[in-house]
């Protein structure tokens, strides 16, 4: 295991380095051929140029992705215990996976449509690039960190390995949030901004809802096969029987009052009749973020036999993801305000695809950790019978966090009219 493990994070972070420098290519592509639908260039004789270095760009992208999987796998199996940077990346990893492939379908269209303006797939494309970006960020920060560890240590031996089980409601979270913000995301400019017909809304919600779940099937799934040498009594312990017990309890309550709101709100509300399209996977989402994030409360409310010093760890952990969630609040807000600032003295903000898609993935990243934050630090403000300095920090994001979610809902409403 350990010497496959190092062949693989050494193949992977060389895929990496290349792949990273590769998407400065494209994003020059993608922005030279902008520039030539806006300027009414030879836009064909420009794609046909470009076409196989792109594609064999693109190729490489796949391959590193996939060498990216198989590494995020060998170390869960490694260090056996719950890592979120590891769930994270296996979350944005697979769903850059899937973007690779919708990048092909975008300039596709792009290819057939610039005749008629410059196409609304260049939105997307853009957000698609900014979270390759991520990915591949974040992936050499974790083969850097983790390698003195897989030098220096052996394969970890626990008597009971639930380190995929807690890795599992990470990935269940950010499912859940992903799935629930891009259905509002997508409802609210379907009303107002980018009106859509019947078969495009139809294809819209079976698009976002493959692409926010299908990390989540994976995790299960790859669980599933190693639970399959054990009999199906020993799957889970008795602590996580009760976790599960409590979680689909309160999921049920909370799922159930929830649909009944939205359900009354739409005879007041007419706007909310868009509801009635989307609702199937609204509610999958919701009992996923709902389960998902109760199970993980109740599993790290019950008692832990660590160490004094592991405890000192988990409330330095804490502090820490609340800081970051307090630093991610106001930079979020500050990007909104400078975006603002820019529209206003040059005429450049919102109409930039990429603020657009920063500005996109700091929103969904600031709502993920701010929910984990204070999920997190509330146990451990209950266990210490205190406030921990960590919902201090994640309770002070809330005002920039909750502006900027409402000013861009406020945004889209008022363009729409």
């Amino acid at each position: 295991m350990k010497r496959f493990l190092k062949i693989s994070n050494t193949t992977t972070f060389i895929l990496c380095l290349i792949s990273t420098a590769s998407l400065i290519f494209t994003n020059t592509f993608f922005l030279m051929l902008r520039d030539k639908i806006v300027n009414m260039g030879n836009v064909e004789g420009f794609m046909n140029k470009f076409s196989i270095p792109v594609a064999l760009v693109y190729c490489i992208f796949i391959l590193f992705h996939l060498s990216a999987m198989f590494t995020l796998i060998l170390q869960l199996n490694f260090f056996k215990r719950e890592n979120f940077l590891r769930a994270f990346l296996f979350f944005t990893g697979t769903v850059s996976l899937l973007m690779l492939l919708g990048d092909f379908a975008l300039a596709s269209d792009i290819s057939k449509e610039y005749l008629f303006g410059l196409p609304g797939e260049f939105n997307i494309l853009f957000v698609s690039q900014a979270l390759h970006f991520v990915f591949y960020i974040l992936m050499i920060v974790l083969l850097v960190f983790t390698r003195k560890s897989i030098l220096k240590k052996s394969e970890e031996v626990v008597l009971k390995d639930d380190s995929i089980f807690i890795n599992a409601q990470y990935i269940g979270i950010m499912s859940g949030v992903s799935g629930l913000i891009l259905f509002t995301i997508f409802s609210v400019l379907s009303l107002t901004v980018y009106p859509l017909p019947p078969w495009a809304i139809d294809a819209g919600v079976v698009v976002i809802s493959l692409v926010a779940v299908i990390p989540y099937v994976l995790i299960v799934l790859y669980w599933l096969v190693i639970k399959l040498n054990e009999r199906i009594s020993g799957w889970y312990d008795e602590k996580q029987y009760q976790d599960i017990t409590r979680a689909s309890l309160v999921t049920l309550i909370a799922s159930v009052i929830i649909m009944a709101l939205i359900f009354i709100a739409q005879y007041f509300v007419s706007s909310l009749n868009f509801f009635n399209e989307i609702w199937f996977p609204f509610y999958i989402f919701l009992v996923l973020l709902l389960f998902s994030a109760s199970t993980l409360y109740f599993n790290k409310k019950g008692p832990d036999l660590v160490s004094r010093e592991s405890n000192i760890d988990l409330s330095k952990r804490n502090k820490n993801l609340g800081l970051a969630v307090l630093i991610g609040g106001y930079l979020t807000l500050a990007f909104w305000l400078l975006t603002i600032l820019l529209s206003v003295e040059i005429g450049l903000g919102w109409e930039s695809y990429i603020a657009m898609g920063f500005f996109g993935l700091l929103m969904i990243a600031s709502g993920i950790l701010f929910l984990l934050s204070l999920i997190f630090n509330i146990i451990e403000s209950r266990e210490n019978k205190r406030i921990s300095r960590g919902l201090i920090f994640t309770i002070a994001s809330f005002p920039p966090i909750a502006f900027s979610y409402l000013a861009i809902f406020i945004k889209a409403l008022t363009e729409g009219h």
